[in-house]
């Protein structure tokens, strides 16, 4: 609830800060009479009109248009022109003194884009889409949908680039080697929302989703089950986001399906205590690996500065199980609200 109350707060000292650029913007250029009221009622209007519009171009501009510049010269286009005659309307102006006052809150606007870039950013809100499919049902990755095994609803498979390509002797390709023969249905390896199981999943779309777009918060103390974003220890520059399992100073054992510490099994909360976690990382494989760090045979014994993350797809999820534990200086912050797609909209933290 912090990074939603962050939101609102940000929301409305943009909204306050814009309107006072606007008004100061169409005091210079001689708008007469205009109050700032006026300014914030413009504001507030234009910001009612084109965010709306920018979404749909958001979503339907790769389709309108071939060439991503010119959805995008087109869209600002589209932005400015709209701008102009909604100002004029509303400081009840000319349409050369609409254009000096939007000059202003394009002013204003530099200033909120350099707060969001070097202070919020940084140091308060971190806005992140996820890059991989390691964390459904959770957060979703670039992803297809087909039908789950176990439940019979939609189920979600990572997408991975090449995997709809055709053998030569005209069978389909299987990722995974499953099938030493062509198969009339491809089944590919996914996760199901609904029940939370993993299988192979049929009937899959031709359609790829992107992956859910997402806020961490830096302000906040790191809990067992949170979701955290951290920088990648093999490649510091890369970030990843998974779930925190283990804390510094723990023992953490992953069998019959959850997760020990120091001896006793944790109990997850609600909305993941379907998801099974193993040790293993590829559907080949019929038994947990000995050999990945957190199984039975070689627990993760955490020193006092490291932290244990696993994927919820456990199946695909690179993570702290192959590349080891995350050192308490890589912590970035939690995950805590799912703001797109609109449909995945979700409070995590």
């Amino acid at each position: 609830m912090l990074t939603l109350a962050i939101l609102i707060a940000l929301i409305l000292g943009i909204l306050l800060f814009s309107a006072v650029s606007l008004w100061l913007g169409a005091r210079l250029v001689g708008v007469s009479n205009v109050s700032y009221l006026r300014a914030l009622g413009a504001t507030f209007i234009l910001i009612v009109v084109l965010l709306p519009l920018n979404i749909a171009f958001l979503r339907l501009g790769p389709d309108w248009f071939k060439s991503p510049l010119a959805a995008i010269l087109i869209e600002t286009g589209v932005d400015v022109l709209l701008s102009w005659l909604i100002l004029r309307a509303t400081l009840r102006t000319s349409l050369w003194r609409a254009i000096g006052s939007w000059l202003g809150l394009v002013v204003g606007g530099a200033g909120v884009l350099a707060f969001l870039l070097f202070v919020l950013q940084p140091y308060v809100l971190g806005f992140y889409v996820a890059p991989s499919h390691g964390m459904a049902p959770t957060i979703l990755g670039p992803h297809q949908r087909g039908t789950c095994p176990h439940c019979g609803q939609t189920s979600t498979v990572s997408f991975v680039e090449g995997v709809d390509d055709r053998r030569e002797d005209g069978g389909e390709r299987d990722p995974f080697n499953l099938r030493p023969e062509p198969a009339p249905q491809r089944e590919r390896l996914g996760i199901c929302p609904s029940c939370a199981k993993a299988g192979l999943t049929t009937k899959i779309e031709k359609t790829v989703y992107g992956g859910d777009r997402f806020v961490m918060n830096r302000l906040l103390a790191p809990r067992r089950w949170d979701l955290v974003v951290f920088r990648y220890p093999p490649e510091p520059d890369r970030l990843y986001a998974k779930r925190l399992i283990g804390l510094p100073g723990e023992e953490v054992v992953i069998k019959e399906g959850g997760i020990w510490i120091n001896g006793a099994r944790a109990e997850p909360p609600a909305d993941i205590a379907n998801l099974v976690y193993g040790t293993r990382a590829h559907p080949r494989l019929d038994e947990d690996d000995p050999n990945m760090l957190g199984s039975p045979q070689k627990p993760a014994k955490l020193t006092p500065d490291e932290y244990f993350v696993l994927g919820d797809f456990s199946l695909a999820s690179s993570d702290s199980r192959i590349w080891g534990p995350v050192p308490r200086a890589n912590l970035e912050g939690v995950v805590t609200l799912i703001y797109w797609p609109p449909a995945r909209w979700r409070i995590l933290r």
